[in-house]
């Protein structure tokens, strides 16, 4: 059985993408086959071009001033003190809420040490970047999920067609409207995957131009739900409950798949729930779930179409704990060392 891993952090890095990435990862193809490539870029991009001005493209199509016509708009400020020494501190001032939510939940007493390792690394590439960078990693199977009948060129084939469909999909381009750079990886060793940077500019109700992924993300799945408000409250309580209650006892049912089986029916949660901390958080997790399910559905048919018996698990087939790909990594070799064997 494989799984479906989406993994979303503010840890997104210029570093990791293009050329750059090509050179950070040039001693890692242990995986590679012939004729690979080592990444396939999904955008119309060059490997070549520069993350930086992507990212200002998409940026200034949300609203926000370029790096051309700032001077001039800082320029007219007509209060001196709110003037910036220069773009890369306009840009942060543009991601100045959220970076403060961050920094509030780092020193809250009962922020586990594990969040506050993740969020340490992502105010640490807020300054190497100097704006907010939300980065994704998308997986269609672990590495040791390929079938024994499949060949390992025949499988990466499948994950990248996989990966390639997805990102051409309308509605998961509705969800992420923000990606200004997506690239298949598959030159590290670990397995194959999509990944992307992505910036949530927008104007506020009074026309000033916020980094604010939450209510972006919250106008796309209305959007998705055809304007019905009651629908995504609806969705977004069944998500709240479920996630407060779930087993991730390897062997329990997912809550990704308790959710969709509750839509299905028309179940409707104890407690609606309309605004608030605990609705976006689960409405942040609403919107992965959407993604999700569109790449299973994109993978499943992929794999049927080549004829390749792949299975996506509907129930958790770990032990719950969520892992970076760097830590998900160590984990394996530590547990297949204990049966003698090498990842």
């Amino acid at each position: 059985m494989s799984s479906i891993t989406f993994e979303n952090s503010f840890q997104g890095s210029f570093r990791d993408m293009g050329e750059s990435h090509i050179s950070i990862h040039s001693g890692q193809h242990d995986n590679m086959v012939d004729g690979e490539d080592p990444i396939i870029e999904l955008r119309g991009n060059s490997v070549s071009d520069s993350s930086w001005a992507l990212m200002i493209a998409k940026a200034t199509s949300q609203g926000v001033v370029s790096p051309k016509d700032w001077p001039e708009y800082n320029r007219k400020i007509p209060d001196k003190k709110r003037r910036k020494k220069d773009y890369n501190d306009y840009l942060l001032t543009l991601c100045s809420k959220p970076i403060k939510r961050l920094k509030a939940t780092q020193t809250a007493k009962n922020t586990p040490k594990a969040q506050r390792t993740k969020i340490s690394q992502e105010l640490a590439s807020v300054d190497r970047d100097h704006v907010l960078n939300d980065g994704s990693l998308w997986y269609v199977a672990k590495v040791d999920d390929r079938p024994d009948n499949v060949g390992k060129k025949e499988w990466r084939e499948f994950e990248v067609e996989a990966l390639t469909r997805f990102d051409k999909d309308p509605t998961y381009r509705m969800l992420n409207p923000g990606t200004y750079r997506s690239e298949i990886h598959l030159d590290e060793r670990g397995e194959i995957h999509k990944q992307d940077l992505a910036v949530w500019f927008r104007p506020d109700s009074r026309g000033r131009v916020q980094y604010s992924k939450t209510s972006t993300i919250q106008d796309v799945l209305l959007k998705l739900y055809g304007g019905n408000k009651d629908e995504l409250d609806r969705r977004v309580s069944l998500v709240s409950e479920i996630t407060n209650n779930i087993d991730k006892t390897p062997g329990q049912e997912r809550a990704d798949t308790k959710l969709w089986r509750s839509v299905k029916s028309n179940q409707q949660p104890t407690r609606m729930l309309h605004a608030g901390k605990r609705y976006n958080s689960a409405m942040i997790t609403l919107w992965r779930y959407e993604n999700v399910r569109i790449l299973r559905d994109t993978a499943l048919q992929v794999a049927k179409e080549r004829g390749i018996d792949y299975q996506v698990s509907d129930r958790y087939e770990t032990d719950g704990v969520h892992r970076s790909r760097d830590i998900y990594m160590q984990h394996q070799q530590a547990k297949d060392s204990l049966h003698g064997e090498q990842l």
